[in-house]
């Protein structure tokens, strides 16, 4: 036990270290090579879906199409696809795309916050004091980022406030959300379906086919 929760927690550093990164490359792309959060993640999330899925069906997982035979897992699977995996994708580079990798990332990792609240709600019960000192501190360091100590003006665009808390609320759902899906099926299965579909619907908005910004061997 003491081992998985070790890895766990490997794993969840590992995330978070690597999405940040993912955000920094972002920025560069938005600001440096004029690409747009729109096309950038309905193809992130498309591909990747794609390849994932594909890894999936090479290791012949049976839960591959067993997501699908049942009307309730493919309801929750379509709500954690466009509210959850799309939503915590877009909100996030749009905040970036309307301020920096730094300010979009501070501001989402807020979702800990909202997660405490939710489940302090729905079991009536409040949070511990460590709970409570941490989203203390969370919310004064981001009271600091986004006025820079002066609570009259802000340091970044109301836009940019916007979208980091979507981004934080997005997170908190994204992270709640597919609890049922993941007891009853592979994880690879129901994120490479989360991503697909996702990416698929927000295509309509992205329109990977018309290819946007300035392209090197930086941008690719």
């Amino acid at each position: 036990m003491k081992n998985k929760k070790y890895i766990g927690f490997v794993l969840a550093v590992t995330a978070a270290t690597l999405w940040g990164v993912s955000g920094t490359f972002a920025q560069f792309l938005f600001q440096e090579r004029d690409l747009n959060p729109e096309w950038l993640v309905s193809v992130r999330m498309t591909s990747a879906g794609f390849l994932l899925l594909c890894w999936i069906a090479f290791r012949k997982s049976k839960d591959l199409w067993q997501i699908w035979k049942q009307s309730h897992d493919r309801k929750e699977l379509w709500i954690f696809s466009i509210l959850g995996m799309l939503a915590v994708q877009y909100t996030y580079f749009a905040a970036i795309a309307h301020s920096n990798a730094a300010t979009g990332t501070v501001l989402q990792y807020l979702g800990p916050l909202f997660i405490a609240v939710y489940f302090a709600l729905k079991r009536r019960k409040l949070p511990s004091s460590i709970e409570t000192l941490a989203i203390m501190l969370a919310v004064a360091g981001t009271y600091l980022m986004v006025t820079h100590g002066d609570w009259q003006q802000l340091s970044i665009t109301r836009t940019a406030l916007f979208w980091g808390i979507a981004a934080a609320v997005a997170l908190a759902f994204y992270t709640i959300q597919p609890a049922y899906l993941l007891k009853k099926f592979n994880s690879g299965v129901v994120v490479g379906w989360g991503m697909l579909l996702g990416g698929l619907f927000f295509s309509l908005v992205g329109k990977p086919w018309i290819v946007p910004g300035y392209w090197d061997i930086q941008t690719w």
